[in-house]
């Protein structure tokens, strides 16, 4: 599956310039095994933040959600952002699709 942006750095820089990233498709290589949602937490320093992927999950989806892993790449759609408190940086998606497990 093809992404908008191949990865959440790229996504993340692309927005601090202007772009508007809700409904854009973001490559995530899953930084960790999912934590409540959250696959990828990092420190950027090119971004200057630490940068956030959670995914929404709900009862039809948690299982799997939660069954994501570290290394597994997953492509999202971005439904917000938020980046209210300063150096941080977060993507909230609803929409996911597995693309690869590891």
């Amino acid at each position: 599956m093809n992404a908008d942006y191949s990865s959440v750095k790229e996504a993340a820089l692309a927005y601090k310039d202007g772009a508007k990233l809700d409904g854009k498709t973001v490559r995530i290589d899953a930084s960790q095994d999912s934590a409540g949602g959250i696959i990828y937490f990092l420190p950027d320093m090119d971004v200057n933040a630490n940068i956030y992927v959670t995914i929404i999950a709900d009862e039809s989806n948690k299982d799997e959600v939660l069954g994501i892993k570290q290394g597994d790449i997953v492509v999202v759609t971005v439904d917000s952002v938020d980046n209210h408190l300063e150096n941080s940086f977060y993507l909230f998606a609803k929409k996911y699709e597995i693309v690869e497990h590891k």
